[in-house]
């Protein structure tokens, strides 16, 4: 989820960071558009259903396209820079960068909003919700990210040593998608969301390993998709068709984009990504929560609340990285 801009003087490729960018102002975007749907947290007394309309188009891909991009990401560091060669070593790094960050915001963060604003109660929450991960809110995802780093190295590796043809991964990553699609394995742990969303992790490692036949292939497999939908009837592919389909374009047009990397706003948002990830949810709540009863147009108070919650979310991680205490949102901290 991480490499920012500069290709050749920081090892970065700008054309993920392009859309590290544009993923991260869709899932802020999308978790404020949420509230006007029925899986809204807290009902605005105005509703909008052309909201309603713009989270269900977000949500058709945003989070494949965020797990698309970490697989690409692990593909660069993993082979250009020949870095995670160690389980020991990788397995670390994602504890600090993701679980350290998860339990943090766990129970410093999103606990006392959801307890102590009446949404949950104290130990059921605790428990079930935070620990067992059932009810996570927005850290479900860092949870299930966690997962689907461990699994697709073991199998890597495991291809790996055996001197298999590398593109058996794409095979067995489909086998564990078909697997998880017919069945519940393990709703604990983000366990069945980890087996569901490694297949994308997977499209995204190739995509970054043969960036040709990624773009060659991509449009068939769209169009065979599209066939199945309308005259196949097979309406159960319907959700990863259109998350392909959001991959691609985001993916095709990214290169084209490298002028918006010298932006100020375009660094300030990739600086500071993971953390506006970890802060901004609860932020959108508590506007909500004290400003959603009154009438306001809906478009203007999504607007208001998509700028306030960005901007704090922003500077609460900056102020976080100023007091050293990067290691809460998975960044290295020097301590003097």
């Amino acid at each position: 989820m991480t490499l920012t801009i500069d290709n050749k003087l920081n090892n970065r490729v700008p054309e993920l960071d392009i859309i590290k960018f544009f993923g991260i102002i869709l899932v802020v975007l999308g978790h404020v558009t949420r509230m006007y749907t029925p899986k809204g947290l807290i009902t605005p007394v105005v509703g909008s259903t052309d909201l309603e309309m713009v989270t269900n188009v977000i949500y058709a891909f945003h989070m494949p396209l965020f797990v698309f991009v970490s697989g690409m990401t692990y593909c660069f560091v993993s082979l250009k820079k020949d870095d995670y060669q160690s389980f020991v070593y990788f397995s670390v790094n994602k504890i600090k960068r993701l679980m350290i960050p998860y339990f943090v915001f766990a129970l410093f963060w999103v606990l006392p909003f959801m307890v102590g604003f009446g949404f949950r109660s104290f130990f059921p929450y605790l428990t079930n919700g935070l620990l067992l991960s059932l009810d996570s809110r927005h850290l479900w995802f860092v949870w299930m990210l966690f997962n689907v780093f461990i699994l697709f190295w073991t199998i890597r590796h495991i291809i790996k040593k055996f001197n298999m043809p590398v593109l058996l991964i794409i095979f067995v990553s489909g086998i564990i998608f078909l697997i998880r699609r017919r069945y519940s394995i393990c709703p604990y742990f983000q366990i069945d969301n980890s087996l569901t969303y490694q297949f994308w992790f997977t499209i995204g490692y190739f995509a970054m390993h043969y960036k040709l036949l990624f773009r060659l292939c991509t449009p068939i497999i769209i169009c065979i998709g599209l066939v199945a939908i309308g005259y196949l009837q097979m309406g159960g592919v319907r959700q990863y068709v259109y998350a392909l389909m959001g991959i691609y374009i985001f993916y095709l047009f990214a290169p084209f984009l490298g002028n918006i990397t010298s932006l100020r706003f375009f660094c300030l948002v990739n600086r500071n990504s993971y953390g506006i990830y970890l802060f901004h949810p609860i932020i959108i709540y508590l506007l909500f929560y004290y400003f959603s009863k009154f009438s306001i147009d809906p478009f203007l108070f999504t607007t208001i609340t998509f700028v306030v919650s960005m901007a704090f979310s922003i500077l609460f991680t900056e102020l976080v990285r100023y007091k050293k205490w990067g290691v809460i949102i998975g960044e290295k901290t020097k301590f003097k």
